[in-house]
C-alpha cells in the first residue's frame, strides 16, 4: 500500500490560504446578504485571521498606527465605549504576550512594568469602595493602555519589524497631516478634524511623530530629503489642528531628548528640532493670548473658562473623599452634576477618582518609566524619542484629558520599541544574519 505524500510547507501554506480565501468569500457573502455592517465585520475578521497566520506582527503594527481609529465600536458616541483603537491593542497583546515570555526583550520591560503595577495596585481601593462596571472596565483598560502598549512595541522588536512599523506611522501620519491641512483651509482655518478625529487627538499623535522624526531619525531607515519632506507634512499637520497640548507636548518632548542626549544629535536635528519647538510654543502662546484677550462672557465659554470650572468642581469631588476618590470615570454616573466633566488635568482626575491612594501610585508609575529611560538613554535614540514621548505626554495631560485611546496608547508603545531595542543594535533592528563571518588573518 502506497503512503500518502506529505505535503511540503509551501504546500501546507496554500492549503491554508486557499481554506481561508473560501472561507473569506463564503463568510462576508453570506453576512452581506442579511446585513452589511455585518458583512463588513465578519470580512475584517478574516482578513485579520489570514494575516495572523502569515505575518502574526502585522496585528501588532496596525495597533500601531491604529492609534488614529478612535472610532468607538458600533458607531457609539460615548466616550466610555471601546474604540477601533482599544480592540486592535487588545488583540495585538493577547498574541504578543506569548511571543514574549522568556525573551531578553521582556526582561527590559522590568521597571516599567513594576511601576504600572503598583499603579494599577493603588487603583483597587477605589475600584473596591465604588463598584461599578464601568470602573471595572477602565481599570482593565489602563492595563493594555500602558502594559499592553509597551509589551507590543517590545514584540515588534522581537519580530525585527521595527522599521516597518515606524514607516506604516510614518506613512498613515502623513495622510492625516495632509486631510488635517485641507480640512483647516476648507473651513476658514479653524481647529482642524480630519475624519472625524477629534483636534486635540491628532494634534497629539502628531506632536509625537514629530518628535520621532527628529530624534530618532535614523530608526526610519528614510533618505535625509524624504525624512524632512515627512517631517514638513506632519509638522505643518499639527499646526493645522491648532491643538495647544499637543503643540506643548511636542516642544517639551524635543527639549527633553537634546538634555537627555546632546551630543547623540547632530548640529542640523539640534538646529531644527529647536525650531520646531520655538514655532509650537508661539503659535501656542498666541493662541492662548488670544483667547484671554475675550470678553468675560465668551471667556468663560471659551475652552479655557470652561475647563477652569470642570477644575474647580473636580477638586470639590476630591474633597468628599480625599484618600480614595470616588471611583474611576466618575463622571459618567450622572450623580455629581453637569460641571462633573472629564478634568483636564491628570492630577486632579487622579484625585477625584482614586484620592491620594492613586496619585501616589500615579506618581510611582510615571517616576519608574523616566527613570528606566534615563538610565538607559545611551542605548539608542528610539528609547530617547519614546521616554520624551512619555513625558510629552504627562505634559499634555496636564491640559487635557490623559488617559484617552490613541493619545496615551502611542507614547507608551513607542516606549516599548525603544526599551527593548538591544543596545547599540542597527536603528531598525532587523534579524542578525546567520552567515558566519570571515575573520581576516595576516597568514591569509
Amino acid at each position: 500500500m502506497i503512503a500518502p505524500a506529505r505535503l511540503s510547507g509551501p504546500a501546507r501554506q496554500t492549503v491554508v490560504f486557499v481554506a481561508c480565501g473560501i472561507a473569506l468569500g463564503l463568510g462576508a457573502g453570506a453576512a452581506v446578504a442579511h446585513n452589511l455592517r455585518l458583512g463588513l465585520v465578519v470580512a475584517i475578521v478574516l482578513v485579520g485571521i489570514v494575516v495572523t497566520l502569515t505575518r502574526a506582527v502585522l496585528v501588532g503594527i496596525a495597533a500601531l498606527v491604529g492609534t488614529y481609529a478612535t472610532y468607538r465600536l458600533g458607531g457609539a458616541a460615548d466616550a466610555g465605549g471601546v474604540s477601533y483603537s482599544d480592540a486592535l491593542l487588545a488583540v495585538a497583546t493577547l498574541l504578543a504576550v506569548p511571543s514574549l515570555l522568556g525573551t531578553q526583550e521582556l526582561r527590559r520591560l522590568r521597571i516599567p512594568l513594576v511601576g504600572i503595577g503598583i499603579y494599577l495596585a493603588s487603583l483597587l481601593p477605589t475600584v473596591f469602595l465604588n463598584p461599578s462596571h464601568r470602573a471595572d472596565l477602565e481599570w482593565v483598560h489602563r492595563v493594555f493602555l500602558v502594559a499592553g502598549a509597551m509589551a507590543v512595541g517590545a514584540w515588534i522588536v522581537h519580530a525585527g519589524a521595527t522599521r516597518l512599523a515606524l514607516r506604516a506611522l510614518a506613512a498613515v501620519s502623513a495622510i492625516v497631516a495632509v486631510a488635517a491641512v485641507a480640512d483647516t483651509f476648507a473651513t476658514g482655518f479653524d481647529p482642524a478634524a480630519p475624519f472625524g478625529l477629534n483636534k486635540n487627538l491628532i494634534g497629539t499623535l502628531l506632536g509625537m511623530v514629530v518628535v520621532l522624526l527628529v530624534v530618532a531619525r535614523d530608526s526610519f531607515g528614510f533618505s535625509r530629503r524624504a525624512r524632512v519632506y515627512v517631517l514638513a507634512v506632519v509638522a505643518a499637520g499639527l499646526l493645522a489642528s491648532q491643538s495647544r497640548g499637543g503643540m506643548l507636548g511636542a516642544a517639551a518632548a524635543l527639549l527633553l531628548a537634546f538634555a537627555l542626549d546632546w551630543r547623540g544629535h547632530g548640529r542640523s536635528a539640534r538646529i531644527v528640532g529647536s525650531i520646531v519647538a520655538a514655532a509650537f510654543i508661539g503659535f501656542g502662546g498666541y493662541s492662548v493670548h488670544q483667547e484671554l484677550n475675550q470678553t468675560t462672557l465668551d471667556l468663560n465659554n471659551s475652552s479655557i473658562g470652561v475647563r477652569f470650572n470642570v477644575e474647580h468642581v473636580t477638586r470639590e469631588i476630591w474633597q468628599t473623599s480625599p484618600i480614595d476618590g470616588v471611583g474611576l470615570k466618575y463622571f459618567f454616573s450622572g450623580i455629581y452634576g453637569a460641571q462633573a466633566q472629564a478634568p483636564n488635568n491628570v492630577v486632579d482626575n487622579e484625585l477625584a477618582e482614586s484620592g491620594l491612594i492613586g496619585l501616589t501610585g500615579f506618581v510611582l508609575f510615571q517616576g519608574s518609566m523616566v527613570m528606566a529611560g534615563v538610565r538607559r538613554r545611551r542605548d539608542g535614540q528610539l528609547l530617547v524619542a519614546g521616554t520624551c514621548c512619555v513625558v510629552g505626554e504627562l505634559l499634555h495631560g496636564m491640559v487635557d484629558i490623559y488617559w484617552s485611546a490613541g493619545s496615551v496608547t502611542l507614547p507608551f508603545l513607542l516606549f516599548g520599541l525603544g526599551l527593548a531595542t538591544p543596545p547599540r543594535a542597527e536603528p531598525w533592528d532587523e534579524a542578525p544574519s546567520r552567515t558566519p563571518q570571515r575573520q581576516f588573518s595576516p597568514t591569509g
